[in-house]
């Protein structure tokens, strides 16, 4: 922050001197905020204020019930609230968020709150949690819509109180991969959680957490409204036969490894993506062979299908011009460099 007060000839440079910087939304709701407090030197910038060993992460929520009291209620409260999970959420009714809470609800006694933004979210399931680690269970879940700014900074603040108050959390997309954030001009990056983001804070949300991805990657109203643009291709005008049309339908309603099939910047390949891979390992393939869509039925391996034309001959040869089949099923990895190989599966 760079605050230079002598631009403005009207404003009274003494209102800017020890100005509390508050890094939370709601303060009033959040127990592990940051507090920065901030003065302007002499030349009208602001600057931090030195508060010597002064605590910066204050608690602004009263503690909650001691769990190693002797008052049998007490304890018997701090159980019942040890198998709850307070699940954060907005009041949208997308078929995201409304399975999500089916699928907790089953494992778990769930508590849902209203909380709107996203950065709000995170920081109410963090604060939380840190306001009694051993009993406070939460969880955040955003709907996809979000972009990086909205996750970025909430999401610091996590991993934060992970080091600073030993809390188990985790956060990942809805299919259990990490949050992406490649945004600075690089080819095939973007801004926006096309995956949606789920956070977690407490041992018993984290079990939740990772049984929910598991759940999302079976559900096949989540795989068919997360990963359309994904495994289809971009060219409607290809498609496929009857036969292998109602195979790969059949093939995207099973549970996917779709948190293993990322590129190399981490976001999940699309079907051209593929298709450029695919023909990097087996270019004896005809170039008429166009691949219409993928699934990822196994662990690190991907099923393809295929458009094969018969294009590309004179107008009065109909005849086929593919040399050879496409592979239908190829090993997915990466390398020690993080770079995503194919290799044919004979």
């Amino acid at each position: 922050t760079n605050t230079n007060t002598n631009t403005n000839t009207n404003t009274n440079t003494d209102e800017y001197k020890g100005i509390n910087v508050v890094c939370a939304l709601q303060h009033e709701k959040c127990n592990i905020i940051d507090m920065v407090s901030f003065e302007q030197n002499e030349n009208g910038n602001a600057t931090v204020k030195n508060d010597g060993d002064k605590r910066t992460w204050i608690s602004l929520e009263q503690k909650g019930t001691d769990a190693n009291t002797d008052d049998a209620a007490s304890v018997s409260a701090s159980v019942s609230v040890s198998s709850t999970v307070k699940v954060f959420t907005g009041d949208s009714n997308r078929i995201h968020k409304t399975l999500a809470l089916k699928h907790l609800g089953s494992w778990t006694t769930v508590e849902p709150c209203i909380a709107g933004g996203c950065g709000n979210k995170i920081l109410r399931a963090v604060a939380y949690a840190t306001n009694n680690i051993e009993h406070h269970n939460a969880i955040a879940i955003m709907v996809p819509g979000t972009c990086s700014w909205d996750t970025a900074a909430p999401t610091a603040l996590v991993l934060a109180a992970i080091q600073k108050f030993g809390i188990v959390a985790k956060v990942t997309d809805f299919f259990g991969g990490d949050m992406v954030y490649h945004n600075k001009g690089t080819v095939g990056s973007k801004v926006t959680n096309d995956l949606g983001c789920i956070v977690s804070c407490g041992k018993l949300a984290v079990e939740c957490h990772e049984k929910l991805c598991v759940a999302m990657r079976a559900d096949a109203i989540i795989l068919d409204s997360l990963l359309r643009k994904y495994w289809s291709a971009a060219d409607k005008n290809i498609s496929l036969e009857e036969g292998d049309k109602i195979q790969w339908q059949n093939a995207q309603m099973k549970p996917q490894n779709v948190h293993i099939v990322r590129n190399d910047l981490g976001y999940v390949m699309t079907c051209e993506e593929v298709e450029r891979l695919v023909r990097s390992v087996d270019e004896s393939s005809s170039s008429h062979c166009k691949l219409v869509g993928y699934t990822m039925p196994e662990l690190n391996k991907l099923q393809l299908f295929w458009n094969i034309s018969s294009s590309g001959g004179s107008s009065d040869d109909s005849s086929p011009r593919v040399s050879k089949s496409p592979p239908e099923l190829v090993r997915y990895q990466k390398n020690d460099l993080g770079v995503v190989e194919l290799k044919l599966v004979l």
